[in-house]
């Protein structure tokens, strides 16, 4: 930070380092939190578990759709796609952009050999629901909160939900006000 503030990118030093350790003792009372739960840590590693295993499932029907239903081939994809996203993931660029393609044809591309241009199809089917999915299923979910979400707080406001959840001081906690 002090760094920072010699170079000018920092203003107010005293109001940064505030900001900064005030984000510090938050993160370590949540680890704090985290790691004092043991049904928190189990229920985070099951289900960052199946999220790994649903995301390995992906190419292994797409796999299917080309090449025919084969259940021996799903931990043999689901195991070059463990490996493709930890090599990937040290790219430092966003989705990988153009590691991911790469890995993918250099494990994948020995299983879409049988049906020509089988394979091109293959990577952009995957990279669309992979990464693309998610930032539509995101633009869903704020169109849906600027329909619905403004009506539905207004909804909840009306039967005084909102007086209630603040007198238990939680809106507090996470909005306050900036000074």
């Amino acid at each position: 930070l002090k760094f920072l503030n010699k170079l000018k990118i920092i203003k107010n030093y005293e109001v940064a380092f505030q900001k900064v350790m005030r984000f510090v003792k938050e993160y370590q009372k949540s680890m704090r939190y985290f790691s004092s739960n043991l049904f928190i840590i189990l229920l985070s590693l099951f289900l960052s578990t199946l999220y790994i295993l649903v995301q390995g499932t992906i190419p292994f029907l797409i796999y299917a759709a080309f090449n025919g239903f084969d259940p021996s081939m799903w931990w043999t994809i689901t195991s070059k796609l463990i490996i493709l996203e930890i090599a990937v993931s040290f790219v430092p660029l966003p989705g990988g952009a153009g590691a991911s393609e790469l890995s993918f044809a250099a494990m994948f591309g020995s299983l879409f050999k049988d049906i020509p241009g089988s394979f091109f199809w293959a990577i952009l089917i995957w990279r669309f629901i992979v990464y693309f999915a998610f930032i539509i299923q995101g633009l869903l979910v704020i169109i849906y909160d600027l329909i619905i979400g403004d009506k539905k707080a207004a909804r909840l406001k009306k039967i005084g939900f909102w007086e209630e959840f603040s007198k238990k001081n939680w809106f507090k906690r996470f909005h306050r006000k900036k000074r």
